[in-house]
């Protein structure tokens, strides 16, 4: 496949994905999909012979990221990494909304996606009990083998469900008197959830790494593109040098209290920061 080949089908994938999202798989023709890319329906026909085609492939996409942050997940020990990892599994689910959003009319249509559907499910069941255990076992959670299984068991639903609840949740605007303590709660969920946001913004990033196994700067990268890659990663290498001017500072301050002088001082600090450099991976000293 060509090069040209190849970046038509990935914005057909990526035309279709954002159609699903918006308008709803049912309502989305190939036809539409084509009119969106501006090009012939024979074009699109040349690359996926049918809908279904695009939505199986969207939907193995939509398995191995959902997969990946669950298997991530499952070698959590740690309360905020638990946080952390549901964080981007939600935001995988958001960015295939339409999975779960219209899985009756998905399954319906495409039958044969209900096997691999069903199967993700239990590798999600599976991955959220190895969580539970995790947890359990470094005492960040008291429970037992049956608490464990329900627990996991109302992850995975929550996971499921989210996105549903998301939609069906009560509007500030609602004037049933009934939706007012609802949306109080709710309300006072998402600034929870801001706060603890913002207050944890410099450690969310360093727990990103040791989660995931992978760089800030690649995650950075793959989401959001080559120009805010770069960015980030020269943001990241001048705030690092400042950082590290500054701490040098106060190891040499902090040293002389010891009568120990500036080169000591210095020496010393750089020899910490080569040993914790070449001493293994950065998720292992996070």
């Amino acid at each position: 496949m060509t090069v040209v080949a190849t970046r038509t089908r990935d914005r057909i994938l990526q035309a279709s994905l954002a159609l699903f999202n918006q308008e709803g798989l049912a309502k989305v023709s190939t036809h539409r999909i084509a009119a969106e890319l501006e090009i012939s329906p024979g074009n699109l026909h040349y690359h996926f012979k049918a809908k279904q085609l695009i939505v199986a492939t969207l939907f193995r996409h939509f398995e191995e990221r959902v997969s990946a942050c669950m298997e991530a997940a499952a070698e959590v020990d740690a309360l905020d990494d638990v946080w952390l990892s549901l964080h981007l599994i939600f935001e995988t689910i958001n960015a295939y909304r339409f999975v779960y959003r219209d899985v009756d009319y998905l399954l319906n249509e495409y039958p044969d996606l209900e096997t691999r559907a069903q199967a993700l499910t239990a590798r999600n069941l599976l991955a959220a009990r190895s969580l539970c255990s995790g947890l359990q076992r470094s005492g960040v959670i008291e429970a037992g083998a049956e608490e464990i299984e329900m627990l996991a068991l109302q992850i995975v639903f929550a996971i499921t469900c989210w996105f549903s609840f998301k939609r069906l949740t009560p509007k500030r605007s609602s004037a049933a008197a009934h939706a007012e303590p609802a949306w109080r709660a709710v309300t006072r969920a998402r600034e929870t959830s801001v706060g603890r946001n913002e207050r944890g913004r410099q450690e969310m990033c360093m727990r990103v790494g040791a989660v995931t196994h992978r760089g800030y700067g690649e995650l950075v990268l793959q989401r959001f593109g080559r120009a805010w890659g770069w960015f980030g990663a020269g943001d990241l290498v001048f705030t690092n040098l400042v950082t590290l001017v500054s701490e040098f500072v106060a190891i040499r301050v902090g040293l002389a209290y010891f009568h120990l002088g500036a080169p000591v001082a210095v020496a010393l600090g750089l020899m910490l920061v080569i040993v914790t450099i070449v001493g293994g991976r950065y998720w292992r000293w996070e």
